[in-house]
C-alpha cells in the first residue's frame, strides 16, 4: 500500500481461493500502471503473530496430542522396521493420519472462527 492507495488485491493457492483468476489478470493487463507494481512470491509474514488466540482449547488441545501421538507412532514403528525383517512400515495409514491432523489445522478450525461442521469433524478424527 506504500506504492499504491487504491487496493490491495492479495491471493494464492494459501488463501483457499486457487489462484489468480482470468478476470484478475486481464484486470491488471488493462492497469497502466501494473507493470510498475511491487509483486511479492511466497507467503506473507506478519512480524507480530506468534500463535492463533483460540476459543476452542479442547480441539487445540487435541490437535497437539495427536501430533505427538502420531511422531511416537512413527519413531517406533521405525524402530520395529529396523529390528524385524518381516514388520512392514504403514506408511499409507500414517499418511493418512497426518492428512486428518493436518486437516484439522486448516484455515480457521484452530483459532475458532470456523463453522460448527468444522468441530464436529475435528472432534471425529
Amino acid at each position: 500500500m506504500d506504492q499504491d492507495h487504491t487496493s490491495l488485491m492479495a491471493f494464492g493457492k494459501g488463501d483457499g481461493g486457487g489462484g489468480l483468476t482470468w478476470q484478475n489478470m486481464e484486470r491488471l493487463r488493462l492497469e497502466k500502471k501494473a507493470a510498475s507494481l511491487p509483486t511479492l512470491n511466497g507467503d506473507l509474514y506478519f512480524e507480530l503473530h506468534r500463535a492463533p488466540s483460540t476459543t476452542q482449547s479442547t480441539t487445540k488441545q487435541n490437535n497437539r496430542s495427536a501430533e505427538f501421538l502420531l511422531r511416537d507412532i512413527e519413531q517406533l514403528t521405525t524402530i520395529a522396521s529396523i529390528e524385524k525383517a518381516d514388520f512392514r512400515y504403514p506408511l499409507r495409514d500414517i499418511q493418512s493420519l497426518w492428512q486428518d491432523i493436518l486437516l484439522c489445522q486448516f484455515h480457521d478450525c484452530l483459532p475458532g472462527t470456523a463453522i460448527r461442521m468444522c468441530y464436529d469433524h475435528s472432534d471425529q478424527a
